[in-house]
């Protein structure tokens, strides 16, 4: 599964209805094709396309020359809001903010020394664990979910001690299991479907989409129903 992007053009309108377009992804295999066999950049390949915007701070300059890194700005009533910046460095991000904001309320500075991530551990000792005690999952799923989650991953699969069907993929022939869905549900907040397929597993990126709705709405919660709760339909 390989990963491409970004491109760099500025977006009008509401940012529920940007979507990647044709000449978006023909810059990103033309950019890529640089440093990659021919083959591996054959739009034909293509499994899956996503877009999103990225929040810059306001200048007088066109978007290829905004500033990108991070910048902070205080308001008149004392919020501080962010712009710019990666996602990799949000733990320092925030520090940052945190460090500002409790400052200004003669508050404790936070604890800035590093720490790992929650989960964090050898992915390999991890995934062989997960086999030694499920021994009904995929030996690819065992690598991917330690690979996904850390450690975390034993929390992930233990409803399917007592629900054996959760070691089932949610696509056929793909790493993810639905034990991932109940997870996303009970545990992260997931609502509709895309926040499963989309943005707690690789279902969508891997191109298997629309088969993984149906394998994933049982898991949903109920309309006007809180999020966290397994449906159990």
């Amino acid at each position: 599964l390989l990963l491409l992007g970004t491109t760099d053009e500025p977006f009008e309108g509401d940012p529920a209805t940007v979507r990647p377009t044709e000449a978006d992804q023909a810059q990103i295999l033309a950019e890529a094709a640089t440093s990659l066999a021919e083959g591996v950049v054959n739009p034909a390949r293509v499994r899956s396309a996503f877009a999103g915007l990225r929040v810059l701070p306001l200048g007088g300059t066109s978007t290829a020359g905004t500033r990108r890194e991070t910048v902070f700005t205080t308001g008149k009533a004392g919020m501080i809001s962010v712009a710019g910046g990666k996602l990799t460095t949000w733990r320092r991000i925030g520090v940052d903010v945190a460090t500002q904001a409790l400052t200004s309320i003669q508050g404790p500075r936070p604890d800035t020394h590093p720490a790992p991530l929650v989960g964090a551990a050898d992915p390999h000792a991890v995934a062989a664990d997960l086999l030694r005690l499920h021994p009904a999952l995929p030996e690819g799923s065992a690598a991917h979910l330690a690979g996904l989650y850390g450690t975390l991953a034993h929390d992930v699969l233990e409803p399917a001690h007592l629900a054996p069907e959760l070691y089932e993929p949610i696509v056929t022939g793909g790493p993810d299991v639905l034990a991932q869905a109940r997870y996303a549900v009970e545990h992260e907040s997931a609502i509709t479907p895309d926040d499963i397929l989309r943005r707690r597993t690789t279902v969508a990126l891997r191109g298997f989409e629309a088969e993984g709705r149906e394998r994933v709405a049982r898991f949903l919660p109920e309309p006007g129903a809180p999020p966290g709760g397994h449906a159990g339909r």
